[in-house]
């Protein structure tokens, strides 16, 4: 049974060794490549493309297309097939390369890849819901292209509409401000002061919209952080709990533990266990494979 016109089959997080080539080759079904880091070459029948961070190739069914790493590369690579002709229709115009600016097709990526890691009720279809949409994003932006002469670099924005500041609610605001100052040190009543609402009723307006407290939802919001940095860099965990908003590695440490149950250490070690392993869609995942 087909979801939301998507037919998810394979998910991984793959690392490619400096000088690793992975030869041209071609399948029957869609594939799409996010570069996390790194630098190399590829090549999609003809064409052939600078590995950038933050791209995303798009590749077609029975495509030739191959890799070359000129240093370390980190990628996320999901396979699927499109059962819909809506679907395929809208996707046409996606180009093999499109440069990101913001991690939205990260984010939406590894919406699918943990909902088939966790496996949890509903996980095909939820998974298929945040490729679906990232597709239709991927779209949607294509479209600009076509007016714009600066080489398919883009900012994706999700399809569920950013709030102005005339139409917000005090809680949608307030959810704005925290995604965009999470890495800062502020307290609740400089924000609710910049927004122009009082702290007691900031905190109650919040919670009854979110369903947490604002401090909650900063952590949320600083170890989802956290966790892409440790997924995608090779940065050091002082570093990255500075970058996300932490003022030490202990605090840092401390809450990760309290959200995820294990150590920044071992979460990490965990997830480069998992490099290269895929995570299968199917019924069978035990003896199916995609290559």
């Amino acid at each position: 049974m087909s979801n939301f016109g998507i037919q998810l089959l394979w998910t991984a997080r793959y690392d490619y060794e400096k000088g690793e080539n992975r030869n041209l080759h071609q399948h029957a079904f869609h594939q799409i490549f996010w570069i996390a880091s790194g630098s190399g070459v590829f090549q999609c029948e003809d064409d052939i493309f600078e590995l950038e961070p933050d791209t995303i190739f798009f590749i077609r069914p029975n495509q030739l297309h191959g890799l070359t790493a000129v240093d370390h590369v980190k990628t996320l690579d999901i396979k699927f097939q499109i059962v819909s002709e809506e679907l395929e229709s809208a996707t046409a115009q996606i180009p093999a390369r499109m440069r990101i600016r913001n991690k939205e097709a990260a984010r939406l990526l590894e919406l699918v890849r943990s909902e088939g890691l966790q496996r949890q009720s509903y996980f095909r279809e939820l998974a298929a819901l945040h490729m679906a949409e990232l597709l239709y994003v991927l779209a949607r932006a294509a479209e600009h292209l076509e007016n714009e002469a600066q080489s398919n670099v883009l900012e994706l924005r999700s399809l569920a509409p950013r709030v102005s500041n005339t139409n917000a609610t005090a809680a949608e605001k307030a959810e704005q401000w925290i995604l965009e100052h999470a890495d800062q040190d502020w307290t609740i009543a400089e924000m609710s002061k910049k927004l122009g609402y009082s702290p007691s009723y900031m905190c109650q307006l919040f919670k009854d919209y979110k369903g947490l407290t604002i401090a909650a939802f900063l952590k949320e919001v600083r170890i989802m952080r956290a966790k892409e940095w440790m997924t995608y860099s090779d940065c050091s965990i002082k570093h990255i709990a500075e970058t996300v908003g932490f003022k030490t590695v202990h605090h840092f440490t401390r809450v990760f533990k309290e959200v995820e149950g294990i150590t920044p250490g071992q979460w990490i070690a965990r997830e480069i266990s998992g490099i290269r392993n895929g995570i299968f869609f199917d019924d069978a995942n035990n003896c199916h494979h995609v290559t």
